[in-house]
């Protein structure tokens, strides 16, 4: 109940926004400060605006002896490829600082909100708005330190920048403040309140080795849990733990109290969890909360419950040094899944938590009897938890049925390449399908298995998520190269009843198995999880339909390609030069050149389909694949790839793909010489990893002809191309107006080229 007052609540505050991956452009202005805290014994101050966004720091310049000062400077923080997760758990910190010569700057006071708290509100800005500042680093600053007025904006994927009459508006806030004085964003009329964050952390389960066995030491972990929120932090103490993961389970019993000034704009809690070591700790994985969602449950709390940790896989990387590494300004991709696990491949293990909020002069007194300061400290839990306070428990059983897999990468040792299989897991229950040959990208598993009973709690929130792979290797080598994440409680509740669907995989960054664009490959397969008497009651429906799925059937599959359009540029001239390959069931066409494709016993010939200079081409081709297939519910997928032409002594740039499922509806009757007329293309979007992170459809239609024998020779493909007629464009340029800034300088010499 608890659980579900949350996501309500987190529905409510987002509204209809989401966060989308991609480049985000971050616009910081500092416009003045006023009433700044003296914090020179002149009585004065000298001060100085750092402003840092998603780990990027700049600053103003220092201002000399005042209490108030206009800067009236801009920050531009951008940002590429930025994925969703990274952005969802990102802030804005502002600090206003006493710069003093020789010596540590002083705080003066700070302010910190969450990057998506600005992304939520209109027009995705904090524009020309007074905020007071906060020194929550010293316990004898107590309230507000100063103002600041601030401007924060934040462009997305495909957005623009609003647009202000700035000199409209400085007049009006002249008059008004003139008239009413400084109006913060949260005005002293609302009372300011100190609250407290309190986290029992029981212990955790299952964590992975962090510290190598050696001549001196035992293999094993120096855990510990680190709680943030805003500018506040506090650690419980380490707990050395040695043996295997499954013996990895430290038990901390540590009560953190942490203050929160409230209202709060900046409510991410975070749980790290750390492995000491004497030179600099390694972070093992993160778990986030949101404190004003905490705050609006009726209880403002929520009793014991399991967090998963996730983060980057624990073996498998290649050791050998890549020289060109050190000239590129790569992503530490190992780094990033351990700090926003959202979409991270590798289980981690899990924390068992409780969490309340209290109010100020509800924290316990010290052992002296005197009151608390406002400063994070921790308490030793006397006993942890009884059993009948823990979360209650079930009994689950995982079940995978794997038919076929397409596109799946080819990963090649010294000698043939290597065989490749399918991973189910769910927490530190694993099962795996047989390792099959990969020919020309297609593997054939038709493997159904099953887990033994495993004990996971009760509140399918609580259980770790389920993930897919596709690995190399056996044994004890074995090495996810890509994955796919589902949540538990969805597969549960479909009650071994989902469908048998095509899964398309994502690369494991980290492990970087797959060669620049290479796409991780799709599987058809069958998943589940339930009760042991449910899975019992369901496996021979599940028997049948393996068997189904054997049966083959010949097939020609004609892809008509008619074109496409809005095209991300790849060129210095703002084009590209496409062209396209199409793989199916272990075919594939590649439309760079022309071709002579098969057609049951003899060929036909398949034109050069290059364009270039285009960003909407027209193709109007037709290609052929023989084939045999299963039953309509396995059809395989057709995966179309685009690329830009570079020329013979540059590699090609990948731009996208898409995956076009077929179905019944693709199959028609070659007799039929009404099947063409009732072809209906349809645009597809392209996307490189997940929908919506590439720009560009293509128009086209997919039919299956069924043939009653597999030599069969079909009739040639009619043309597809449509009657043409001569036509011009007359375009009138008129001018240009709000040019974007290249390479961060202003446009001097714009020129306009149509193609």
């Amino acid at each position: 109940k608890e659980k579900e007052e949350k996501e309500k609540a987190l529905k409510e505050e987002i509204g209809d926004i989401q966060i989308k991956s991609g480049d985000y452009q971050i616009q910081v202005h500092i416009i003045e400060v006023r009433d700044l805290k003296a914090e020179d014994e002149n009585g004065l101050s000298d001060p100085v605006v750092y402003v840092e966004a998603f780990g990027q720091k700049r600053n103003t310049k220092v201002m000399p002896s005042c209490l108030s000062a206009a800067f009236d400077e801009r920050f531009i923080f951008n940002y590429r490829d930025m994925d969703k997760e990274t952005f969802d758990a990102g802030q804005i910190r502002v600090n206003v600082m006493d710069a003093d010569f020789g010596s540590r700057n002083d705080m003066i006071g700070s302010f910190v909100v969450d990057a998506s708290q600005i992304y939520f509100r209109p027009k995705h800005e904090f524009y020309r708005e007074w905020v007071a500042l906060i020194d929550d680093t010293n316990i004898s600053d107590q309230g507000v330190q100063g103002y600041l007025k601030l401007s924060i904006s934040i462009i997305g994927p495909g957005e623009k920048m609003p647009v202000h009459d700035e000199e409209s508006d400085k007049a009006e806030e002249k008059e008004r403040e003139e008239r009413d004085g400084i109006s913060p964003a949260i005005p002293p009329s609302i009372k300011r309140t100190n609250q407290w964050l309190v986290t029992k952390i029981y212990r955790a389960e299952y964590l992975p080795v962090m510290d190598a066995s050696s001549l001196i030491s035992t293999a094993g972990i120096d855990a510990f849990v680190q709680v943030d929120i805003g500018t506040a932090m506090k650690r419980t103490r380490k707990n050395k733990v040695t043996g295997d993961r499954a013996q990895l389970n430290p038990i901390f019993n540590s009560e953190i109290w942490t203050p929160v000034t409230t209202p709060i704009m900046s409510d991410v809690i975070r749980y790290s969890i750390w492995d000491w070591d004497r030179t600099s700790n390694s972070l093992v994985s993160t778990v986030t909360d949101r404190f004003n969602l905490l705050n609006s449950l009726p209880s403002k709390k929520v009793g014991p419950h399991w967090c998963n940790l996730y983060g980057a896989q624990l073996r498998g990387y290649d050791h050998t040094p890549d020289i060109t590494k050190a000239f590129k300004k790569e992503k530490d991709w190992k780094a990033h899944y351990n700090k926003f696990p959202d979409n991270a491949p590798h289980y981690r293990g899990r924390i068992l938590l409780e969490q309340r909020i209290v109010g100020e002069g509800e924290a316990p007194k010290k052992k002296d009897g005197s009151p608390r300061e406002v400063a994070p400290f921790r308490l030793k839990l006397p006993a942890g938890l009884k059993q009948s306070q823990q979360p209650k428990q079930a009994t689950y059983k995982l079940r995978m049925m794997t038919i076929s897999g397409t596109e799946i990468p080819q990963i090649k040792n010294a000698f043939h390449i290597r065989k490749m299989q399918i991973k189910l897991q769910c927490g530190r229950n694993e099962i795996f399908s047989s390792r099959v040959e990969n020919n020309n990208g297609v593997c054939e598993w038709n493997h159904l298995m099953e887990s033994e009973d495993f004990i996971y709690p009760e509140d399918p929130e609580q259980c770790p998520d389920i993930v897919i792979s596709i690995c190399k290797g056996k044994d004890t080598e074995i090495v996810p190269v890509a994955y796919k994440r589902f949540k538990f409680k969805d597969v549960l509740e479909q009650n071994f009843q989902g469908d048998t669907r095509w899964i398309t995989f994502e690369e494991d960054k980290a492990l970087d198995c797959l060669a620049d664009g290479q796409f991780p490959g799709s599987a058809l397969i069958r998943f589940g999880v339930g009760t042991p008497e449910l899975a019992q009651r369901t496996y021979q429906e599940w028997e049948a339909a393996l068997y189904h799925s054997r049966r083959k059937t010949p097939y020609q599959l004609r892809c008509h390609i008619y074109q496409a359009r809005s095209l991300p540029a790849s060129d210095a001239n703002g084009l590209m030069d496409p062209y396209f390959k199409i793989n199916f069931n272990g075919q594939t066409f590649e439309a760079k050149y022309a071709k002579k494709c098969n057609n049951g016993r003899k060929k036909y010939d398949v034109p050069q389909m290059l364009r270039k200079k285009t960003c909407d081409p027209l193709w109007y081709g037709v290609i052929c694949f023989d084939t045999e297939l299963p039953e309509a519910q396995y059809f395989p997928q057709v995966n179309f790839q685009l690329y830009d032409w570079d020329g013979a002594f540059d590699k090609d740039d990948y731009n996208g793909c898409f995956n076009a499922q077929l179905s019944e509806d693709n199959i028609h009757d070659f007799d039929d010489q009404s099947s063409n007329r009732a072809l209906k293309p349809q645009w597809y979007p392209l996307m490189k990893e997940e929908e919506g992170d590439c720009e560009g459809e293509v128009l086209c239609c997919f039919q299956l002809l069924k043939k009653r024998a597999p030599e069969m020779t079909m009739p040639d493909p009619p043309s597809i191309k449509p009657a043409l007629m001569d036509a011009f464009v007359e375009i009138v340029a008129i001018g240009c107006r709000d040019l974007s800034p290249y390479n961060f300088l202003a446009m001097q010499y714009p020129k306009v080229e149509f193609a």
